[in-house]
């Protein structure tokens, strides 16, 4: 006799991926990440070009144009119509960290796109799931870092030539903001990080994973969606020129909210 088959506990403890995995919210979010990874696979040559110009071409680049870079020109104009940015070895520097950051990302991007769909529709990809999830953490650590370490010149600028409120304020405000965001991403990711990885052990072992540590992605995730909504809207009612681009922000908005939904299914698998 199976000694484990007459012990409830084995049945407290057994793990039911399918609750969490087969749901509506876990479809929608496999279908924008392989829209994504498409995406994504696309902005890696952007990129590749970006590292191009900045080690053989010499062009000053801060971590902010590198992430500009990945957007429409128009678009960018609407967020920093001067652009005015310093140059500098330092930023240069900097800018060369997080053009090959943001190229880590983007192949993790497209390789998640896979996992992403296989995990949902056929359960597998797990544990490649897991590898992206790291590296995509500590890419973006590294890239927060970059934001905000080339804020200091800009504010050592200001403290130095003495603080005035005009249009050489933006470049800086817009730096602080991103790098605000950027920390939300780190957090998200994080949070992410910890959630994947208890599913690939559920998957693997087939056991609830009972000491994961206390996580906060549905709230990352859902602050993440309000966000790019409100960007989205923004675009909408105030920028009709380029009203085509609202899906830009959009389409992952609608992703976070169903993180988020699907946060709330896995939560409730492990109360």
């Amino acid at each position: 006799m199976n000694p484990h088959a007459s012990n409830p506990l084995m049945f407290i403890l057994e793990a039911d991926t399918d609750r969490y995995i087969k749901t509506p919210a876990a479809a929608v979010v496999a279908v924008i990440k392989a829209v994504e990874g498409v995406f994504a696979f696309m902005w890696c040559f952007r990129m590749l070009d970006c590292l191009r110009e900045i080690v053989v071409g010499r062009q000053a680049m801060a971590p902010l144009d590198v992430l500009c870079a990945l957007l429409p020109g128009n678009l960018v104009r609407l967020v920093l119509p001067a652009a005015a940015l310093p140059g500098g070895t330092l930023l240069t520097v900097l800018g060369g960290a997080a053009a090959l950051c943001v190229l880590a990302e983007l192949v993790c991007m497209t390789a998640e796109a896979v996992a992403a769909v296989l995990l949902r529709f056929f359960d597998k990809g797990a544990k490649l799931f897991k590898s992206t999830r790291k590296w995509i953490l500590a890419a973006c650590f590294v890239l927060t870092l970059c934001m905000i370490l080339s804020c200091v010149p800009q504010v050592m600028g200001f403290v130095r030539g003495g603080f005035r409120v005009d249009a050489s304020l933006q470049p800086l405000i817009v730096c602080l903001l991103v790098s605000l965001l950027l920390i939300l991403r780190v957090c998200y990711h994080h949070a992410a990080s910890v959630v994947i990885t208890a599913v690939e052990y559920e998957l693997r072992l087939g056991f609830k994973e009972t000491g994961m540590e206390r996580v906060r992605l549905g709230w990352f995730s859902f602050l993440q969606g309000l966000l790019l909504l409100a960007a989205s809207a923004a675009l909408f009612v105030y920028a009709r020129a380029e009203v085509r681009y609202a899906a830009v922000f959009l389409l992952p908005a609608v992703k976070f909210f169903a993180v988020w939904k699907a946060w709330r299914v896995f939560r409730r698998c492990h109360r």
